[in-house]
Order: structure tokens, then sequence, then C-alpha cells
């Protein structure tokens, strides 16, 4: 599969055939044979690569907001779209997306690439999506080292970050995730930690090793600190090339440590638990990328070299796999991210498929009579 399971913080982008959308019906997908649970269903897909809407170029990141529309962020296009749960369009944003002119705009239609750049609400190779329980957008702005906000129709809100390693810095910011709270979780990849943020941009904290002050140990820095880079590695709490992070509704934070290949998780700032393997067995990872949680707390992984999906259970224990490389239904290639709805149904970004795949399973009538759970992937 050449160098794109090689994690990388400049994406290239291979030119693919194009994949047509459609709408099929449901099929089953085969399990891994130690799966503990049925394997899920495949229920719809769209995408193929282009520039129009509801046409992606390396999409990287996905997440639902509370009302079930669905919000991708277009990494290699620039932009954002927003989707209904159906995959029907209903509108993107980013610079010259509506008349190809250079200022930020919003279009519903006719809609074309984003122009590359750093203004307000202008993206460069942006990864990640996050939605909170007041229907705010926040996109990690991968290349300009920030964090951009916006409202659920995509008017441009607010900016923080820069380039750097102290409390306002990042370098190529990866994965996010809203708290419950609506407390900002942002996988700082280039500076080996996690760090959190209020709704505003405030800096509360940081974790990972030596963020405090330099010594070969897990560490927590707050306001009272200047805060410095994390020193990279495979210990407890520590971080190689970490990607995509979700939050429970207890509020446990997984994130997927990719060139560990594993996921961690912990609770406020205490590393409480790590799972995964090189490998493509039952229960092992090769290249995790993507992490999201149900409202069961289930936690589903992406698997970029395994082109999979892993269902696991809040501690780690394996439930089920599914996916193998190709672009039929259910197949993917390069999958990056992963996100939940309130139903339980699961939404996958393919990279390199250029689409999402909207997937159900016979776990979905234990959410049907519940009082209005939260979307589980909390983003």
């Amino acid at each position: 599969m050449m160098s794109r399971y090689r994690y990388s913080l400049l994406l290239s982008f291979l030119a693919l055939p194009l994949l047509a959308s459609s709408v099929g019906p449901a099929s089953s997908i085969t399990a891994s044979p130690l799966a503990r649970e049925p394997s899920p269903t495949f229920l719809d897909k769209w995408g193929s690569e282009g520039p129009a809407e509801r046409q992606f170029k390396a999409p990287n990141g996905v997440a639902v907001d509370n009302a079930g529309n669905v919000f991708v962020v277009d990494t290699g296009n620039d932009r954002v779209q927003k989707f209904d749960s159906d995959g029907n369009f209903l509108l993107m944003w980013g610079w010259g997306v509506r008349t190809g002119e250079s200022t930020f705009q919003i279009c519903p239609s006719n809609c074309q690439a984003g122009i590359i750049g750093s203004g307000d609400g202008q993206f460069s190779k942006p990864s990640d999506v996050a939605v909170d329980y007041s229907g705010y957008v926040y996109v990690t702005d991968t290349n300009n080292d920030r964090i951009q906000k916006f409202n659920s129709s995509g008017t441009y809100i607010g900016k923080w970050g820069t380039k750097g390693t102290g409390w306002s810095g990042f370098y190529h910011p990866s994965g996010i995730a809203i708290d419950s709270s609506g407390d900002v979780y942002v996988v700082d990849s280039g500076n080996y930690r996690i760090k959190k943020h209020s709704a505003s941009g405030a800096f509360l904290y940081t974790w990972g090793w030596g963020v405090l002050d330099g010594t070969l140990e897990f560490q927590l820095c707050g306001t009272l600190s200047p805060c410095q880079i994390g020193i990279g590695g495979s210990g407890d709490g520590q971080f190689t090339a970490p990607n995509h992070v979700a939050i429970d509704i207890s509020g446990n934070i997984y994130v997927a440590d990719t060139h560990n290949h594993r996921i961690q998780k912990f609770n406020g700032v205490s590393f409480v638990a790590k799972w995964g393997t090189l490998g493509s067995g039952a229960g092992e990872l090769k290249y995790p990328a993507g992490v999201a949680v149900d409202a069961r707390g289930n936690v589903y992984v992406t698997e970029r070299e395994n082109d999979r999906v892993s269902k696991f259970d809040g501690d780690g224990g394996f439930l089920v796999s599914w996916g193998t490389t190709g672009s039929g239904d259910g197949d993917f290639e390069d999958p990056r991210a992963v996100a939940t709805d309130a139903a339980g149904h699961i939404y996958v970004v393919g990279m390199d498929n250029h689409r999402v795949q909207k997937f159900g399973g016979p776990w979905l009538d234990v959410f049907v009579g519940e009082a209005e759970p939260p979307a589980g992937d909390a983003r």
C-alpha cells in the first residue's frame, strides 16, 4: 500500500479512480472469527473524488451533532461539508467554495474546492472536526497550527493557537473532542501531548511526558507554569504520532496512539489503561487513526494499515472487527476517522476511497426507548 501507512504530518494525495456515490441495500459484513458479537450492517455510503459538493479529496475527520447532521473535514479540498444522516448535502464552508473568490464563503449548491491559506475561516489541510452540545463546530486547522470555531451553519466565530510549544502553541494538531461541559481536547500531535481548552480557547492544562519540566515521566502542566513540548515514546501516558481523540459520557478520554499501535485511556489527566499491540489479529492494531465512543461506552477504532474498524468495550475487551481492503460496500482504503450518532449508527471516513460509509447492527435496539442518549462520540 506504499507509504500511506506511514504517518506523515504533510499529507500527500494519490490519484485514485472515481468512486461513484450510491445508496444500496443493507448488507452484512463478515466479522472476525473471535468476535464476541455480530458484525455490523452496511447501510449507506456517499462520496467520490472531486471538488463538487458530496465529493471529497482525502477526507480525514467526521463528527455527528445531536440532530444527526454529519460534518466531514474535506482535507484535500480545504473545506468542511455538512450532510444529514442519510448523506444528503446541506452546505459547505471555506474560502472561495461558492464563487472562487479569495474570501470566506458558505455554499449551499454548485460548490467548488476551497482556497488554501491562513485567513479567518480559511484552512490549510484541516484534520478533524468536533461538535459540542450547543451545535458549535470546532476544526483542527493542522498546517495553520490552530483551532477554528464555527456555528452549525458555517458562520465563522473565532480561532486560537499559534505554532509553538507553550500555552497557546500547537504543532500540527490532529484530533479534537468536546466533553459534556463544553471543554475542548486537542491532540497536539507534533508536540507529543494532549491539550485542554475552554470553549472560547482559553488554555486549561496539558499532559504527556515531560510537559512540565522536561523530566522523563508522565506530567501535567497548567496555567502556573510555561509548559513545554512532550517527549515522544511508548511509556504509559506517552505518545508517538497520536492522532484522534474521543470522550465518553463519563468523561473518560481515549487517544489513538498511532505509531505505538494502541489506544490509551485517561480519566481527567490520569492514565487509566492501554490496549493494542502491532498486528492484524483480533484485538491487535496496526496504525490506529480514528477513535469514537458510543452511548454504551463501546470504543471504535479505525486501523489504517489493516483497512478495518475494530470495536472494543470501554476496558479494551475485543468485541468485533470488520472490513477489508477494497472499494466495495463495507471495504476500506485508509480509514481515518469514525463517529457515532445518538442512535448507535457508525460513520467511517475513508481517505483513499474519498467517501463516508454508514453502518448499523443488531445492537441498535438497545438505544430504542431510552431517554435521548447523547451522541456517543461527544465530539
